[in-house]
C-alpha cells in the first residue's frame, strides 16, 4: 500500500466516524471524494469502495434529522429530483436488456439517495456557502493539475481523462466549466483575502485547462459561464478585458489545435468526430420513437447495444447528447422531467436572485454562482451523455437548499421588520473563512 493510500485511509476512516455523529461532515465528505476522486491523486482508483462508506456513515449519522426529510417536497427542485427516479426505475426494470441497466442505476441509487441529504442537512446560509466552496476549490484543485501542467508545458492538448466519471478530456472540461462560477462568485462570499486570491488563481488557472482539454461543449460552455458574468457585472468592460486575456492567453499556448478544432463547430461534416455525433443523435431519435415512453434502458448501454440496427454499422458509443440520452434511455416522461428540472430551476434562480438581489446580495451571490454552473452544464451536456454525472445534481440539490432557505428569510421578513432579518443574514459568511 503507498503512501498515498494509507493517507487517503486515514482521512476517510476519520470522516465516517465523523458522519455518524455530525452528518453534515459527512455529506461535505462524500461531495469532496465524488468532486475531486482524492483515490485517483492516491493511485488507488476505484480500489476500495471508500464512497461507498461515506454515504453509509452519512446516512447512519442523519437518522435524527428524518424530521427534515418533508424539506424535499417544500422545494420544487427536490421535489421534482424525486419524481424523476419513477420513470428512471421503470426504464431500468422495463430495459430491453434489464442486465445492461441494472448496475448503472444501482450506483445512480447510491448517489442522489446522499445527495437528497443536501437540502435535508444545509439549515442555514453559512453552511451553504461551506459548501459552494467546498465544491469549487474540490474540483479547482484538478483545474490546477491539468491547466498548470499545460501552462508548464508551454501548451498541451490533454487528451486523456482523469477517472472516474470524468473519464475522459470532454467531462474534465465540463467539470472545470461548472467549476469556474463557484469559485469566481465564491470570492464575494468570503472575507479572506488569501481564499480570494486562491480562487482567483483557480479560476485563471482552470481556464486554461478547459481551452487544453480541445474540448468543443466545455469551449461553448465556457463562452456562456463568461457572457453571463460580463453581463451580471458591474464593470461589464473590466469583465470582459479579464475574461479576454486569461482566455487568449490559453488560446495562444494552443492556438493551431484549438482553432481547428473550435472551426469544426461549423463544419462538422469536414471532421469525423464531430459528423459522427450527428449519426449518433439520428440513430437515437429514430431508436426512441420505436420506445417512446419508458426507452431503452437507463443508462446509455442499451442504446449502444442497439443502435447498429438504426446505424447500419457497429457502434460502441453513447448519444453524445445528455438530452437525447435521458429520452431514448428512459423515454418522454424521463426526458419532460429532466428538462423541466434542469431549466426550470435556472430560470427560477435567475428570477429569485433578481428579486432579492437588492436587499440580500450575498444570497443572490450564492444562487448566481449555483444558476451560472447549471448553465455550464446545459450547454455542454448537448454534446456529452452526462444525464448520469453526479455534478449538476448536486448543484440542483444545492439549489434546493437555496430556495428553502430563501423562503425562509421571506417568510421571515413578513413577520418580523427588516432589521431583524438583515443582521441575522450577516452570518452569511462564515467566520471560518475569514481572515
Amino acid at each position: 500500500m503507498h503512501l498515498r493510500e494509507i493517507l487517503l485511509t486515514a482521512v476517510v476512516l476519520t470522516l465516517c466516524a465523523l458522519a455518524l455523529v455530525r452528518p453534515r461532515l459527512g455529506l461535505f465528505g462524500y461531495i469532496w471524494y465524488a468532486t475531486m476522486r482524492p483515490d485517483v491523486l492516491a493511485w488507488c482508483a476505484d480500489a476500495n469502495n471508500y464512497s461507498l462508506y461515506l454515504a453509509v456513515c452519512t446516512l447512519l449519522g442523519a437518522v435524527p434529522y428524518l424530521s427534515n426529510l418533508g424539506r424535499l417536497v417544500r422545494s420544487w427542485s427536490s421535489a421534482l429530483f424525486l419524481t424523476l427516479q419513477i420513470p428512471l426505475a421503470l426504464s431500468t426494470f422495463l430495459a430491453v436488456r434489464p442486465e445492461l441497466s441494472y448496475g448503472l442505476y444501482t450506483d445512480f441509487v447510491k448517489s442522489f439517495v446522499v445527495l437528497l441529504l443536501i437540502p435535508v442537512l444545509i439549515e442555514d446560509f453559512q453552511q451553504l456557502v461551506q459548501l459552494i466552496l467546498l465544491i469549487g476549490i474540490s474540483i479547482g484543485v484538478l483545474g490546477l493539475k491539468f491547466g498548470g501542467f499545460g501552462i508548464v508545458h508551454g501548451g498541451v492538448i490533454i487528451v486523456d481523462g482523469y477517472g472516474g466519471q470524468m473519464s475522459d478530456n470532454n467531462l474534465v472540461g465540463l467539470a472545470l466549466t461548472m467549476m469556474i462560477p463557484l469559485c469566481w462568485y465564491g470570492r464575494a462570499l468570503t472575507e479572506s483575502r488569501a481564499l480570494r486570491w486562491m480562487l482567483s488563481g483557480i479560476v485563471a488557472v482552470s481556464v486554461a485547462g478547459i481551452v487544453m482539454t480541445n474540448s468543443r461543449g466545455s469551449s461553448l460552455a465556457l463562452g456562456a459561464v463568461f457572457l453571463c458574468i460580463i453581463l451580471r457585472s458591474r464593470r461589464k468592460i473590466a469583465a470582459l478585458l479579464v475574461a479576454s486575456v486569461v482566455a487568449g492567453a490559453a488560446i495562444y499556448l494552443v492556438r493551431d489545435e484549438y482553432i481547428n478544432r473550435i472551426a469544426t463547430i461549423t463544419h462538422y461534416e469536414q471532421e469525423a468526430s464531430a459528423s459522427s455525433r450527428i449519426v449518433y443523435a439520428e440513430a437515437a431519435v429514430k431508436m426512441w420513437l420505436d420506445y417512446p415512453v419508458l426507452g431503452v434502458g437507463f443508462g446509455g448501454l442499451n442504446y449502444m447495444a442497439l443502435a447498429g440496427r438504426y446505424m447500419g454499422l457497429n457502434n460502441d458509443h453513447v448519444a453524445h447528447n445528455s438530452y437525447l440520452q435521458m429520452l431514448v434511455d428512459s423515454g418522454i416522461i424521463a426526458f419532460v422531467f429532466y428538462i423541466t428540472l434542469l431549466f426550470g430551476t435556472i430560470c427560477y434562480l435567475g428570477i429569485s436572485c433578481r428579486r432579492i438581489g437588492r436587499e440580500w446580495p450575498d444570497v443572490a451571490c450564492m444562487g448566481v454562482a449555483l444558476q451560472t454552473s447549471l448553465v455550464a452544464f446545459a450547454v455542454g451536456g448537448t454534446f456529452y451523455s452526462s444525464q448520469r454525472y453526479d455534478l449538476p445534481y448536486i448543484i440542483l440539490m444545492c439549489s434546493a437548499a437555496w430556495e428553502l432557505l430563501v423562503k425562509s428569510i421571506e417568510v421571515e421578513v413578513s413577520v418580523d421588520s427588516q432589521e431583524d432579518v438583515s443582521s441575522r443574514l450577516d452570518t452569511v459568511r462564515s467566520p471560518l473563512l475569514t481572515s
